[in-house]
């Protein structure tokens, strides 16, 4: 197991996924074993929920592909997928001010800031950081559009995206 997220609105909602190229979508409340699978192509290094679509998730894996899906129909085609980076995507973070902006990071030591609101992925911003490969990214739900990442070189980047 790589990783698990509980969804920001929908009481006992959660997903995870990891190394054996699955998300699986749990609801606890009805029954904490029941679930819905999806299959990936690669390894999946990160994921977080859309928390202005509600069912909406980004999913991103060791090749660099992000694919965002929806929780209603788990096992159907991607809402979205794109190449976002040229390694691992690392991390997701959704901007919780401005609908559909996606942050990506990468071992290749990138953020992207991605418009994915319109049923495809333009990327808006390229940030090439001196804080070795990014392994973790957050965005403020309190400081509007303020992002904090963390890297190999064990340095912390505060950066203000642009929306």
């Amino acid at each position: 197991m790589q990783c698990v997220k509980w969804h920001p609105k929908e009481e006992g909602v959660l997903i995870s996924a990891g190394f054996d190229k699955k998300v699986v979508l749990y609801n606890v409340l009805v029954d904490s074993k029941a679930s819905q699978t999806a299959k990936i192509d690669n390894e999946v290094e990160s994921l977080c929920w859309e928390p202005h679509e509600g069912m909406q998730f980004a999913v991103s894996d060791e090749k660099g592909v992000v694919k965002i899906l929806d929780a209603r129909f788990i096992g159907g085609e991607s809402v979205i997928q794109f190449q976002a980076h040229s390694k691992q995507t690392t991390s997701l973070a959704y901007s919780f001010k401005n609908p559909g902006i996606l942050v990506t990071s990468s071992n290749d030591g990138s953020l992207k800031t991605w418009d994915v609101s319109k049923g495809e992925a333009k990327m808006l911003f390229e940030k090439k950081c001196e804080i070795g490969e990014i392994f973790t990214t957050a965005i403020s739900k309190d400081v509007e559009n303020t992002l904090a990442a963390g890297g190999s070189k064990g340095e912390l980047l505060i950066w203000e995206i642009e929306p």
